[in-house]
């Protein structure tokens, strides 16, 4: 099975300071066993979940809450502006903003949140949402 949304961990390779590798090429087992214990160690946790989700403009959930939550890295793999809202209150323009095509955001110890995470695009359509949480 091969890896969807690839700019995950390619990104997560440039913020650990590996040498990113095309994950085009990997299998999915093979880039886990390489990526995951770096990021277990280097962000103090194990990986909860995984994935991509398609944002409308409605609003989709991304993450529930979790109280075990320690770090998140949301990635915007579209071509159009996502906003990112902790807890209630989604709405465009508002919240965090995910730049198209690679925009990024980090949770990390200092800005921990472990509510539900929450996001919406003000386009036509489905957008990909990347993501990553560690527990």
């Amino acid at each position: 099975m091969r890896i969807t949304g690839h700019r995950l961990w390619i990104n997560l390779y440039k913020r650990l300071g590996l040498e990113p590798v095309s994950t085009k090429t990997l299998e999915e087992k093979e880039l886990l066993a390489q990526v995951l214990p770096v990021i277990s160690l280097g962000c103090g946790g194990i990986v909860k979940s995984q994935g991509a989700v398609n944002v409308d403009s409605s609003g989709v959930q991304v993450l529930p809450p979790n109280e075990q939550r320690t770090y998140a890295l949301f990635i915007n793999d579209s071509d159009t502006v996502i906003y990112l809202a902790c807890g209630p209150g989604l709405s465009l323009n508002s919240g965090i903003r995910l730049n198209p095509s690679g925009g990024s955001y980090e949770m990390t110890e200092a800005n921990r949140f472990t509510g539900q995470i929450l996001a919406i695009h003000g386009s036509v359509g489905s957008k990909v949402l990347t993501y990553l949480e560690l527990e």
